[in-house]
């Protein structure tokens, strides 16, 4: 699609027309990955065959859920591209807004339809309305400052394909030897930080004119945004109690709130369902770990 150079900050904003074309190639990976792993379960693990399957399983549709929600993303942002750059962007706001409610419906129409896809479904509809939410907060907004409300748009689009880079970097991990749950997480985790930090340093500058609570004033939201979605996604690492799961939920939304106020509390809502809990089973389940002997 061809956008009017007046309609751009910078570069790295163009993220948002790519992600359809991204979030397409992304499900097409995930069926290959679907397939491909299934094929490999007997061959590399005999012994673990169902379960490495299962884990296979779990990741492809984890990528599918991602992938769908940027592809839905993304097409928001190509056919309301002009509307998001006007002055007081609520035409866009009002069609981000009208996302949430299509992404939920289109998670309860699957479930219905596909009832064993429940958690795809959740986190395809949660992590969608999550960024729409934030995109719609931005576009309402009378406290970021001009051009910084594009910013803001794009930046819960890019925390989703850091969430599928993630995704895929620990996908192949898992497949090629490094087959533990707790390590599976730490990869996923540590990649996703990594590119969310990476993503806040090529995004310019969310600007607030002030911060509520006299938090560093230095601290600009797309950078308090690492901390935020950061908090936000160790929340769901698996190994954790769930009462620390709990208290890390709570700090990631209270972060929200003291560096961004409601668009803080949305990148917050973010972070938390974007699952690596939902990715593989964990722990590995013995009971249907065929043996060598049942297999003869």
């Amino acid at each position: 699609m061809e956008v009017d150079g007046m309609y751009e900050n910078t570069p790295w904003e163009r993220l948002a027309l790519y992600a359809p074309w991204i979030g397409l190639a992304i499900l097409v990976v995930a069926f290959l990955y679907f397939t491909i792993g299934r094929a490999r379960a007997s061959r590399v693990d005999p012994d673990g065959e169902l379960d490495f399957q299962r884990a296979t399983d779990g990741i492809a549709r984890n990528l599918a859920a991602l992938g769908g929600s940027l592809l839905s993303l993304g097409l928001l942002f190509v056919v309301y591209w002009r509307q998001a750059h006007d002055t007081y962007p609520t035409i866009f706001g009002g069609a981000a807004l009208r996302l949430i409610v299509v992404a939920f419906a289109i998670g309860g129409i699957l479930t219905m339809m596909w009832r064993r896809f429940l958690a795809v479904n959740a986190t395809y509809a949660l992590v969608t309305a999550a960024a729409a939410a934030a995109a719609a907060i931005s576009a309402y907004s009378h406290t970021i400052i001009a051009e910084g409300q594009v910013t803001a748009m794009v930046l819960p689009v890019g925390y989703v394909l850091c969430a599928i880079v993630a995704a895929l970097v620990s996908g192949i991990a898992y497949q090629y030897g490094a087959r533990h749950p707790d390590l599976y997480d730490v990869i996923s985790v540590g990649v996703f930080i990594v590119c969310a930090w990476i993503m806040s340093e090529l995004l310019p500058v969310v600007q607030f004119p002030v911060v509520r609570f006299a938090v560093d004033p230095t601290l600009y939201p797309q950078i308090g945004g690492l901390f935020i979605v950061s908090t936000g996604r160790i929340a769901r690492v698996a190994p954790l109690p769930w009462w620390m799961r709990v208290i890390i939920g709570i700090a990631a939304i209270t972060l929200g709130y003291l560096f961004a106020y409601w668009f803080g509390i949305a990148i917050a809502a973010l972070g938390l369902s974007i699952s690596g809990g939902w990715d593989l089973p964990h722990p590995p389940s013995e009971e249907y770990r065929p043996s060598r002997s049942t297999r003869a």
